[in-house]
């Protein structure tokens, strides 16, 4: 009696930018959407991963790599790795969990029409970095200077640059941009801007940073810097975080993966933005830095870390 053979389970590539640590819970978030879905790794899909470490020169060979290994479809996140990705191949379909700006980028061709392989979500990144350097004003009224962190391997860095200054001129804040490639240059640069006193910090998003939020934090705390970042990077001990709720957005990019599986196209499937955001305060960390927060800036947040 002949043996009956296994299924083929569809496989789900997944490049990412940072490292499995850091990228765990975004991970682990996109599992459970497939989970709602009915896609359970192992069971009925297999999930093959790819990470480049934060060294985003790695990112076009392991993309080569991934496509090379004829997936279904291959999930990502930020433009660096969609990019990678894009250039790898023409006919694997690639499901963005989150990137900043991807029409502006020239990723796809529009929102509603992406017109090729690549379908997801994403996030006005400009928009974010500006509203965080008005909340930081409202947090600390006579705020002059402000420090930004960012990945200058990340090319989409410039346009939230650009967005930061007008908003910096218009409340009368000097910009200091603080370019870093990779966490051996994280210590140096802080100090640099404790020295320089500048009145806070801002962090551009961007993996390598998102991977990073503790040691960033914890930086932040050392050198006693007020500092505004994502959601996640104020439970590690940063003063204020507010953007797109990211995990939402990883769990949401399951159903692309689904309707892909079930045999839509990219090209058909118009691409999200954030519905859920981030709006989170640390009071612990407000107390050590002797900051006495408004109560019309705590009033609006979403969630308040004690």
């Amino acid at each position: 009696m002949l043996a009956r053979s296994q299924p083929v389970l569809p496989r789900i590539g997944f490049l990412g930018a940072a490292t499995p640590n850091g990228y765990a819970r975004q991970v682990e978030s996109l599992k459970l959407g497939l989970r709602e879905l009915g896609y359970e790794d192992g069971r009925d899909v297999v999930l093959d991963f790819r990470w480049a470490l934060g060294d985003y020169v790695r990112l076009a060979a392991l993309a080569r790599e991934l496509v090379d290994s004829r997936p279904n479809v291959i999930v990502t996140h930020g433009y660096p790795a969609t990019a990678a990705l894009k250039q790898a191949s023409r006919d694997v379909p690639i499901v963005v969990a989150t990137t900043s700006d991807i029409a502006m980028t020239g990723l796809v061709d529009s929102l509603a029409h992406p017109g090729g392989t690549i379908t997801g979500l994403s996030f006005f990144a400009p928009q974010i970095s500006a509203k965080r350097l008005e909340i930081l004003k409202e947090c600390i009224p006579g705020l002059t200077s402000l420090a930004t962190v960012f990945n200058v391997a990340n090319p989409v860095a410039q346009p939230d640059l650009r967005a930061l200054g007008s908003t910096a001129r218009s409340l009368g804040v000097e910009l200091r941009p603080v370019a870093i490639q990779s966490p051996q240059e994280f210590e140096a640069a802080f100090a640099t801007i404790a020295s320089s006193r500048v009145g806070a910090v801002s962090l551009i998003h961007d993996a390598l940073l998102t991977d990073n939020v503790r040691t960033l934090a914890n930086l932040c705390l050392k050198h006693r810097l007020a500092s505004i970042g994502e959601g996640p990077y104020v439970k590690a001990g940063g003063l204020v975080g507010y953007g797109p709720d990211f995990y939402d957005m990883f769990r949401r990019s399951a159903s692309y993966v689904a309707k892909i599986l079930r045999g839509s196209h990219p090209r058909d499937l118009p691409i999200e933005q954030p519905i859920k955001f981030d709006y989170v305060f640390n009071l612990r960390t407000a107390d050590y830095l002797g900051l006495e927060v408004p109560p019309s800036a705590l009033a609006r947040a979403s969630e308040l870390v004690e």
